[in-house]
């Protein structure tokens, strides 16, 4: 939302930040603020799109959260809920139905316990027709975000030359990261290359730590729909796994 586009036209602007905190739980972008506040975003399984559900949260802590969706479809809609503003951990997560209501019975609700972080979105089945109420709880608190590293490179940190892929590794956390490496994978996901990252300071002084890297594509290795990756084997518990990768061609 933040890097790929915004929600206004310059002087054209629609009153949006209560929109925001009724579907995201708190407002993600306004003009002149520089710090998403959402609680969560949603993304929904195809054939489903953003509007064939109707979203409301009308309850947001970084300890709790509660949802009421309402899915417009004839079909079940997987809905994933991810969460940005709420602490990682372990929580508690009731999920029911109700044909005209803001509550469920406790009989018909089931509840389980996940762990939610960035990277782990919370996987929702709308059913058609019906409110779907899910309450979310922090039952024990993970490592808190701002005492995690964080490795990213975007798109524009990468540079093809003939065989060989430069690119630029960026320490983003508060916490030094630890040497890892960098993996070039193929279409379907297999490892064909790799190289050496060191270890990289946090800049807590504000200033940028990077370092260049190069991998060697083998010979004989298509690059059609491969991709870059940071720390393949997730050995890091960093403030998030999306700016770890990018795609090649």
């Amino acid at each position: 939302m933040n890097k790929e586009g915004s929600m206004w036209i310059d002087r054209v602007d629609v009153p949006n930040g209560e929109l925001q905190r009724a579907r995201l739980g708190g407002v993600a972008l306004v003009r002149g603020s520089l710090y998403p506040g959402h609680a969560v975003s949603w993304t929904f399984a195809a054939p489903a799109t953003d509007e064939d559900v109707a979203i409301l949260i009308p309850e947001s802590t970084p300890q709790s959260l509660k949802v009421i969706a309402y899915n417009l479809s004839s079909a079940p809609v997987t809905a994933n809920l991810i969460p940005w503003n709420l602490d990682p951990g372990q929580w508690e997560v009731t999920q029911g139905t109700s044909a005209n209501s803001q509550e469920f019975t406790t009989a018909a609700a089931e509840t389980k316990r996940v762990e939610l972080e960035r990277d782990r979105p919370l996987s929702i089945t709308l059913a058609p027709g019906v409110n779907t109420i899910v309450t979310l709880k922090l039952i024990s608190k993970g490592t808190p975000y701002w005492n995690r590293p964080d490795l990213g490179i975007g798109k524009d940190d990468v540079v093809i030359q003939e065989r060989k892929i430069t690119v630029t590794v960026h320490s983003l956390g508060a916490i030094d990261v630890v040497a890892t490496k960098l993996a070039l994978m193929d279409a379907n996901g297999k490892m064909i290359a790799s190289v050496p990252v060191p270890a990289l300071k946090a800049p807590l002084d504000l200033m940028p730590k990077t370092i260049k890297v190069t991998l060697t594509v083998p010979a004989g290795a298509s690059l059609k729909g491969g991709s870059v990756i940071l720390d393949p084997d997730a050995t890091m518990r960093e403030i998030t796994r999306s700016n770890n990768q990018v795609r090649v061609n």
